[in-house]
């Protein structure tokens, strides 16, 4: 009899406990019939839509920030297990929200993903800027925890606040020393209240994988590091030491290695990549990674540059192929300022030492306008700079792998690359 009753309370039980883990959507969504993506914790969930309605249930775990990912439109959540969410999209409308997580997610929809924040603060001393900061995060959080919206969701929100003002206050020392000179860029050190501000929230944070405010802080934190250490090696290291939660892990290094290659080249390429492959498990970020190492592979010296249309400013069309023959020195760059070209002492040194061997100089440019104003530029100093429209400067941009302007590159009488990226114009001239 006792083993009879067991089972009937098993049984009884056993619908409510599956509730207990997962979480129940519905909701309108106004426009044409399609398919919703929902997105937490690295997994998707997706809704179909018909006439502008849907429904159903996530298998969850614990209490997690999401995001709905619709054709034009991006919204962040939060959801619970044991707890259902209606809500209502309209085009131009913020989202309506019903159910037992509506209060929640409206305070979401209200305050917006980002910490509100007054740029204006950006121009401030170090010491008024971590002041300010700590006080806005103060309030906010005052602000969060007097509308009572439950212990855990409270908790998470104090966190996910915190590592956006972090955010902020890596990009206050970017900017930073960003704005020295770059004979003292080098030795600059945040003040020790903006370091402790910052220490404040670790990078590796497994509660908040699935929230980009959390992920654009440690990005932007390692970033800053590369940066001021130049060494991108030792913090890949110190990433693939450090970082225990594997997927904050592998974004961090996929991210990371993928903007070097794709700004810097091959520079440490096959030793990043290396290490890319040894620590991700997920395919796609290995693919991106990839990808953009083959496609410098296609630039390495040695192999053809690839051929593009250009125009004089005469009118007259020509291809880079036809001027085979010479050494061409190419900048790329759309600055209206003397900004896009080479260091004067650098290019001296070029000349000298291509003297006699037919190299010639051109200026490649995405503005009509400003290869006839450099032509007659050019023509009253007797330099010899030769300017050209780039007539496809999308084809241009995706084969010359241009992440930003000016670009400095060197072919030689071949149709070859003696080097497809230049750093900066002193160091690569001086290296031919």
């Amino acid at each position: 009899m006792r083993s009879c009753i067991t089972i009937l309370l098993l049984v009884a039980l056993s619908p409510a406990c599956t509730r207990d883990r997962e979480v129940r959507l519905s909701g309108r969504i106004e426009g044409s019939d399609s398919v919703i993506l929902f997105h937490l914790n690295d997994r998707d969930a997706r809704f179909r839509v018909t006439n502008n309605a849907f429904s159903g249930k996530i298998p969850l775990r614990e209490s997690t920030y999401a995001y709905v990912r619709l054709p034009r439109r991006r919204i962040f959540l939060f959801l619970s297990p044991g707890e259902q969410l209606e809500m209502t999209v309209s085009r131009s409308a913020p989202p309506l929200f019903e159910g037992s997580l509506a209060a929640i997610n409206d305070y979401l929809a209200e305050q917006g993903e980002y910490l509100p924040f007054n740029q204006g603060l950006f121009q401030q001393g170090e010491e008024t800027f971590v002041k300010e900061i700590n006080e806005l995060l103060r309030v906010r959080t005052l602000l969060l925890e007097a509308k009572n919206l439950g212990h855990e969701f409270t908790r998470l929100e104090r966190e996910r606040l915190g590592y956006s003002a972090a955010e902020h206050a890596v990009r206050y020392a970017m900017l930073t020393r960003s704005r020295l000179p770059d004979s003292t860029r080098g030795d600059y050190q945040a003040s020790n209240s903006l370091r402790e501000f910052i220490a404040r929230f670790p990078v590796d944070n497994e509660k908040l994988t699935n929230v980009s405010t959390f992920l654009r802080f440690a990005l932007s934190y390692y970033s800053f590091e590369i940066e001021r250490s130049g060494n991108i090696r030792g913090v890949t290291v110190d990433i693939i030491q450090h970082v225990k939660t594997r997927k904050i892990k592998e974004h961090l290094l996929s991210e990371l290695v993928f903007r070097h290659i794709y700004t810097h080249g091959m520079q440490d390429g096959e030793y990043l990549l290396s290490l890319c492959r040894q620590e991700i498990k997920d395919s796609a970020r290995i693919t991106r990674v990839e990808r953009a190492a083959e496609r410098w592979r296609r630039l390495s010296a040695g192999t053809t540059a690839p051929d593009i249309t250009l125009r004089a400013p005469d009118g007259i069309n020509t291809r880079l192929q036809e001027m085979r023959g010479s050494y061409l020195y190419v900048v790329a760059g759309d600055a209206r300022d003397s900004a896009w070209q080479p260091d004067p002492v650098a290019l001296q040194s070029l000349k000298r030492r291509y003297a006699g061997k037919n190299i010639r100089f051109l200026h490649l440019v995405f503005d009509p306008s400003l290869t006839t104003i450099r032509r007659d530029e050019h023509a009253e100093k007797n330099e010899e700079w030769e300017h050209f429209l780039i007539l496809n400067w999308r084809e241009f941009h995706a084969s010359y792998v241009i992440s930003s302007l000016p670009r400095y590159f060197f072919i030689d009488p071949h149709g070859r690359f003696v080097t497809a990226l230049a750093s900066s114009p002193a160091r690569s001239t001086r290296a031919y």
